[in-house]
Protein backbone atom coordinates (compact mmCIF):
# COMPACT_ATOMS: atom_id res chain seq x y z
CA UNK A 1 0.00 0.00 0.00
CA UNK A 2 1.49 3.33 -0.71
CA UNK A 3 1.67 5.94 1.98
CA UNK A 4 1.71 9.60 1.53
CA UNK A 5 3.50 12.05 3.58
CA UNK A 6 1.09 15.08 3.70
CA UNK A 7 -0.38 18.25 6.06
CA UNK A 8 -3.46 19.17 5.26
CA UNK A 9 -2.79 22.73 4.23
CA UNK A 10 0.16 22.21 1.69
CA UNK A 11 -0.66 22.66 -2.14
CA UNK A 12 1.65 20.33 -3.34
CA UNK A 13 0.09 17.43 -0.93
CA UNK A 14 -3.22 18.68 -2.40
CA UNK A 15 -2.21 18.23 -5.96
CA UNK A 16 -1.06 14.64 -5.42
CA UNK A 17 -3.57 13.42 -3.34
CA UNK A 18 -6.14 15.05 -6.40
CA UNK A 19 -4.23 12.58 -8.51
CA UNK A 20 -4.10 9.76 -6.13
CA UNK A 21 -8.22 10.03 -5.37
CA UNK A 22 -8.56 10.40 -9.12
CA UNK A 23 -6.92 7.20 -10.28
CA UNK A 24 -8.70 5.57 -7.22
CA UNK A 25 -5.23 4.45 -5.86
CA UNK A 26 -5.52 2.98 -2.25
CA UNK A 27 -3.14 4.96 0.00
CA UNK A 28 -3.13 5.65 3.23
CA UNK A 29 -2.13 9.16 4.74
CA UNK A 30 0.21 9.99 7.35
CA UNK A 31 0.33 13.61 8.73
CA UNK A 32 3.23 15.82 8.92
CA UNK A 33 2.29 19.31 11.13
CA UNK A 34 4.70 21.78 9.22
CA UNK A 35 3.83 24.00 12.25
CA UNK A 36 5.37 21.82 14.40
CA UNK A 37 8.58 22.12 12.13
CA UNK A 38 8.13 17.78 11.71
CA UNK A 39 9.26 17.58 8.40
CA UNK A 40 12.71 18.14 9.67
CA UNK A 41 12.47 16.02 12.58
CA UNK A 42 14.89 13.55 12.61
CA UNK A 43 12.69 10.16 12.28
CA UNK A 44 11.28 12.42 9.16
CA UNK A 45 14.42 13.09 7.38
CA UNK A 46 14.90 9.83 7.41
CA UNK A 47 11.53 9.34 4.83
CA UNK A 48 12.34 12.11 2.93
CA UNK A 49 16.09 13.20 3.53
CA UNK A 50 15.22 16.69 1.95
CA UNK A 51 12.49 17.39 4.63
CA UNK A 52 9.93 18.62 2.12
CA UNK A 53 6.05 17.49 2.11
CA UNK A 54 4.69 15.59 0.21
CA UNK A 55 6.50 12.51 0.28
CA UNK A 56 4.86 9.06 -1.17
CA UNK A 57 6.71 5.26 0.13
CA UNK A 58 5.45 2.64 -2.23
CA UNK A 59 6.59 0.53 0.61
CA UNK A 60 9.01 0.04 3.41
CA UNK A 61 11.76 -0.85 1.30
CA UNK A 62 11.63 1.53 -1.26
CA UNK A 63 12.79 5.39 -0.32
CA UNK A 64 10.04 8.33 -0.76
CA UNK A 65 9.50 10.11 -3.54
CA UNK A 66 10.04 14.28 -2.37
CA UNK A 67 8.94 15.66 -5.98
CA UNK A 68 5.31 15.90 -7.40
CA UNK A 69 7.14 15.51 -10.97
CA UNK A 70 8.79 12.02 -9.29
CA UNK A 71 5.33 10.98 -7.51
CA UNK A 72 3.82 11.89 -10.95
CA UNK A 73 6.56 9.83 -13.17
CA UNK A 74 6.74 7.00 -10.61
CA UNK A 75 3.20 6.61 -10.25
CA UNK A 76 2.57 6.99 -14.44
CA UNK A 77 4.70 3.50 -14.70
CA UNK A 78 2.93 1.94 -11.63
CA UNK A 79 0.38 -1.25 -12.87
CA UNK A 80 -2.01 -0.01 -10.37
CA UNK A 81 -2.52 3.18 -11.81
CA UNK A 82 -2.61 2.07 -15.15
CA UNK A 83 -5.53 -0.25 -13.91
CA UNK A 84 -7.08 2.66 -12.41
CA UNK A 85 -7.36 5.05 -15.10
CA UNK A 86 -10.81 6.20 -16.00
CA UNK A 87 -10.47 5.04 -19.80
CA UNK A 88 -9.21 1.49 -17.99
CA UNK A 89 -12.98 1.15 -16.51
CA UNK A 90 -15.20 -1.43 -17.78
CA UNK A 91 -18.25 1.30 -18.10
CA UNK A 92 -15.65 3.31 -20.09
CA UNK A 93 -17.39 4.78 -23.06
Amino acid sequence: MLELYSYYRSSAAYRVRIGLNYKAVDYRQTAVNLLANEQQSDRYRQINPQGLVPALRFNQDMGAYPKIMAVYNTCNGCAAFAAAAPEAQPDAG
